[in-house]
């Protein structure tokens, strides 16, 4: 046993150090990782543990410890300190587990956690403030109980921060290496010196992503160590009056609502059939940020007449069986919720009596779903699967109950989410509420999900896919948001570029824009301050996206990273030299992808292109620097030339007489070069990734005409150098100057001479001849050193 004083090595049964004498305490032995992950994270990260090493995630990390931890330990024999870290650790970990966090190292008297890694989640802050409280409810018991045992206060204090780490080496025992970026891991280690004892303290940066959500205090700037600038802190205090991001929307003011009237005159004649007498199913379906609860929100304003029943999965449901059952089963019975448990008893029992003889196995399942369960109801010899039927069959048996009196709107929201449980109940509810023998009640069940769900029963009814918003639909949004000024005329276009007609992604820039002091005013009549040089990916859409690509097979998340490497689009030749997967499998990953909506058939034949520009944006800075350039050293330059140039129209393509096959040749120059520019695409493919012969040239895999070319550029280099070294010798004269002194010898050779006849065989020429440095000049631009042409042949490439 080691001292925590002065490191002196002790006997295990030794109770005070033998080098300085202090009292020695027990160090919790730390477990594996695997053993105290839940079995569903495990495989979880272990199935796709491939993918996810090597990548950038934004996270929230937890820091936790005892406050006074060695003051403690001094009091305590050390096997009763022992024990008591262990029940500590215990609390901790099930609570960070229980929100689908992942414990990174122990810290001796706390714990490191992280929200967001090695799987992201788009609410990774929502998620750790949400364990935070619930921890420190957990904790408060167990402190109040150690007081009873020992007279102790034990008590724990938190810090949170959210930034961006690296995900290095997963082991099989779930063993993790992080390399935090940019002080993540720091400040929130030193927010957690400044927490309260039993309190949690987070940044500003975390206090962004959860306004809300959650009640905050805001204790003003602090002074932390290490940081550069003082740091605004705040301390959580418990929820917010928000729940959910459709009230966030509503709370800060809904924007304008735009180009969806196709669709609600589609979901307006599918309830007029179910209010007819044909229960009817429709399945909302679109990415994220697209509008599908904005959409239903304003359907169920314009539906006064109709009853509504709403039911919302959790991000973090998986590990929540039959949540969303419950909570739709709380908006049946009329039940709020912070009832009191008689009060749930005597609604579920009067709910109950009124569509079938009460089932007692039933209406026991339903207490304990609603938080006011009654032991002696439950019968001991009653098979779980058992209870679990009859359970579904009491909600469909409600659901058309209540629709014969009323006409009934049930409104579940991302699907996507769903635990198993509760995606059983709505299969079984779906198939009665279709079954032809249904009855004639006016029930419509309305559902939202993303694209990349399938299931057997949502396929029974009808779907609708929500698409970007069109053009003029994305003006009227950005003309609600920025309003009208002439000057931001140039910074709209931008916006609806990167954007892409998805509402969520325009109200996420504006506002980051406004939070960098970018835009001044307010909304809808905002002023330009300073140019804006770039437009940052927010934090929310970037976490928003990268859950997404985190939820794909690895194989698939392999494919369509590799494809973010090469560019907005890709040939599916050059894919499959990138990700050597044979032809089929190939085949099947894209479709998967596809349906994903997130690299979908482009325009050309044989080619993918990103549903959107944001998702290979993310897509591609998620990944390493190393990784990206194994990428691209990977793939054959032949390949990636001819990929190139199939985008290419034929008068700009290289010209015949002075390429190497296969290899892009010169841009061609003057007003010519530039329309052609504008009308080529030959931008698709990034430079570096056509310099991959280049970085093999003296390997594996010579390029004679490039060595060639190098050898020639070195040569005219110095030619050039020689020959204006001696016309000044000589005496030339630069044109226009004052003549030199005569010399012996001296021709008359001018400087402009000399440069006019090196620069035939200078660097750029000779390399525009061998056809591989003409793609990294760019759009209508001339190379370094060329030469003008003449009028007529402004456009020509050289000979």
């Amino acid at each position: 046993m080691s001292c925590r004083s002065c490191g002196q090595a002790n006997p295990p049964e030794a109770r005070f150090c033998n080098g300085c004498g202090a009292r020695l305490t027990a160090t919790p032995t730390v477990p594996e990782p695997r053993s105290y992950t839940p079995r569903h994270l495990v495989e979880k990260i272990l199935t796709s543990k491939g993918a996810l090493e090597g990548e950038r995630k934004p996270v929230t990390v937890l820091f936790a410890d005892v406050v006074r931890s060695m003051e403690l330990a001094e009091r305590l024999d050390p096997e009763e300190w022992h024990r008591l870290l262990d029940r500590l650790f215990r609390v901790l970990a099930d609570g960070i587990h229980r929100f689908e966090g992942t414990i990174n190292q122990y810290t001796g008297d706390g714990i490191m956690a992280l929200f967001g890694a090695p799987i992201a989640h788009e609410d990774h802050a929502l998620r750790a403030c949400a364990a935070a409280l619930e921890l420190t409810r957990e904790l408060g018991a167990l402190a109040a109980e150690v007081r009873r045992e020992t007279g102790l206060d034990v008590t724990v204090r938190m810090g949170l921060n959210s930034g961006e780490v690296v995900v290095g080496r997963i082991g099989d025992d779930l063993r993790m290496d992080y390399t935090a970026q940019g002080h993540v891991v720091g400040l929130a280690a030193r927010v957690q010196q400044l927490a309260p004892p039993g309190g949690v303290t987070l940044t500003e940066r975390t206090a962004r992503l959860v306004s809300g959500f959650f009640d905050l205090l805001d204790r003003g700037e602090q002074s932390l160590k290490g940081a550069s600038a003082p740091v605004r802190v705040f301390d959580l205090r418990g929820r917010g009056p928000i729940r959910n991001p459709l009230e966030r929307s509503r709370a800060r003011g809904f924007s304008r609502f735009v180009g969806r009237e196709r669709e609600l005159a589609l979901m307006d004649s599918v309830l007029r059939r179910a209010l007819s007498g044909r229960p009817t199913v429709l399945l909302i379906s679109a990415e994220p940020g697209a509008g599908k609860s904005r959409l239903c929100h304003e359907f169920v304003e314009r539906s006064p007449d109709v009853r509504l029943h709403h039911a919302r999965a959790l991000s973090h449901g998986h590990t929540l069986p039959f949540h969303v059952i419950g909570e739709l089963g709380r908006s049946l019975f009329g039940l709020e919720q912070d009832a009191a448990a008689e009060a749930v008893r005597a609604a579920v029992e009067r709910g109950l009596a009124s569509s079938e003889p009460v089932d007692p196995i039933a209406l026991a399942f339903w207490l304990e779903l609603l938080g006011a369960p009654a032991p002696g109801l439950v019968p001991s010899e009653v098979a779980p699967e058992a209870r679990r039927t009859r359970l579904f069959h009491s909600l469909c048996a409600l659901v058309q109950a209540r629709a014969q009196r009323e006409p009934t709107l049930l409104w579940v929201e991302d699907l996507h989410w769903l635990d198993p449980a509760s995606e059983a109940a709505l299969e079984m509810l779906t198939g009665r509420l279709l079954a032809p023998e249904a009855g004639d009640g006016g029930v419509m069940l309305l559902a939202t999900t993303r694209p990349d769900y399938r299931s057997e029963w949502s396929a029974h009814g009808e779907r609708l896919s929500l698409a970007p918003l069109a053009a003029h639909a994305s003006s009227q949004l950005l003309d609600d948001w920025l309003g009208s000024d002439p000057g931001l005329s140039s910074l709209r276009a931008r916006i609806g570029a990167r954007a892409r007609g998805n509402p969520l992604f325009v109200e996420e820039i504006v506002r980051s824009l406004v939070e960098r002091g970018a835009l001044s005013g307010e909304r809808g009549a905002y002023t330009p301050v300073a140019p804006v040089e770039d437009i940052a990916l927010p934090e929310t859409i970037q976490a928003v996206l990268a859950s997404r690509i985190d939820r794909l097979s690895p194989r698939d998340k392999d494919v369509l990273q590799a494809a973010a490497v090469v560019g907005p689009a890709v040939s599916i030749e050059l894919l499959r030299a990138i990700v050597e997967l044979p032809a089929p499998e190939l085949t099947a990953s894209l479709e998967r992808l596809a349906a994903a909506e997130l690299l979908v058939p482009a325009d050309l034949p044989d080619e993918r292109a990103f549903h959107h520009p944001l998702a290979q944006e993310v897509a591609y800075r998620t990944q390493l620097l190393d990784r990206r350039r194994r990428t691209h050293a990977g793939v054959p330059g032949d390949l990636a030339a001819r990929a190139h140039l199939a985008h290419c129209p034929a008068r700009d393509r290289p010209h015949s007489r002075h390429r190497r096959p296969g290899v892009p040749g010169p841009f061609r120059g003057g007003p010519a070069g530039r329309r052609a520019a504008r009308e080529s695409p030959r931008s698709r493919l990034p430079a570096h990734l056509l310099w991959a012969p280049v970085r093999r040239c003296g390997g594996r895999r010579p390029i004679p005409r490039l060595r060639d070319a190098c050898g020639g550029a070195r040569r005219g280099i110095g030619g050039r150098n020689a020959r204006v070294r001696d016309a000044r010798r000589a005496g030339a004269r630069p044109a226009g100057g004052r003549p030199p002194r005569a010399r012996p010898g001296h021709r008359g050779t001018s400087v402009d001479r000399a440069h006019s006849e090196s620069r035939a065989a200078g660097v750029a020429r000779t390399l525009h001849r061998a056809g591989v440095l003409s793609h990294l000049v760019g759009p209508g631009q001339r190379l370094s050193g060329e030469d003008r042409r003449r009028p007529g042949r402004s456009g020509s490439a050289p000979r």
